[in-house]
């Protein structure tokens, strides 16, 4: 377990280290934000085996993805303070102690969130927002594998051992993609000294 944070932690470190082939600062900072509230909430989720807060903490990584993913269109900016709205929803979770509420609260904006990056990369087709869609479809299919796994532990039957390989033959590489989706795929126009030679 140590390991795959480990692997979760150099996605971060990668991201932060790719800020001079990045493609804008803000959707620089939006993807630095998500994969940051990753790392935390794996910390919670692999070495901690706490899932409330892993959960809840998972939520603004899917709400820090969705604000990136509408600031795609040129010029146009969001306010940050829309976050406001997960962070007061995680806190009536945190209070009630309901981690079923958080996870119908973190199902909700992961839907959310690949809808607005299918719209993103249908509008813009630029490769790094198909990256990100192809991650968070992957990152989807590892939440699935999560629910299979954890289920049949609340229905007292032993669950499928192969569910939770495939949990994380689809999260690490859903991460990696994540990670490198913020790398400026726009070829640099050529130097002078180029066009005279």
């Amino acid at each position: 377990m140590t390991l795959k944070f480990i692997f979760i932690l150099a996605c971060l470190c990668t991201a932060l280290a790719s800020y001079p082939h990045r493609s804008t600062k803000r959707d620089w900072r939006w993807l630095i934000y998500g994969l940051s509230f990753t790392a935390a909430a794996d910390y919670f989720l692999i070495i901690r085996d706490w899932h409330l807060p892993g959960v809840a903490i998972f939520i603004f990584a899917h709400a820090c993805y969705i604000m990136r993913g509408l600031e795609t269109q040129p010029g146009r900016k969001l306010n940050p303070a829309w976050l406001a709205a997960p962070f007061a929803a995680v806190l009536v979770g945190m209070f009630l102690h309901s981690l079923l509420f958080l996870a119908a609260l973190y199902a909700l904006l992961f839907l959310a969130n690949i809808i607005t990056w299918v719209l993103a990369a249908k509008k813009t087709r630029q490769p790094k927002h198909i990256v990100m869609l192809t991650g968070l479809i992957l990152f989807a299919a590892c939440d699935i594998n999560v629910l299979l796994f954890n289920l049949p532990g609340h229905l007292n039957i032993s669950p499928p051992l192969i569910t939770f390989h495939l949990i994380w033959v689809f999260y690490l590489p859903a991460q990696v993609l994540i990670c490198i989706s913020g790398l400026n795929t726009i070829p640099p126009k050529p130097s002078h000294y180029f066009k005279n030679h």
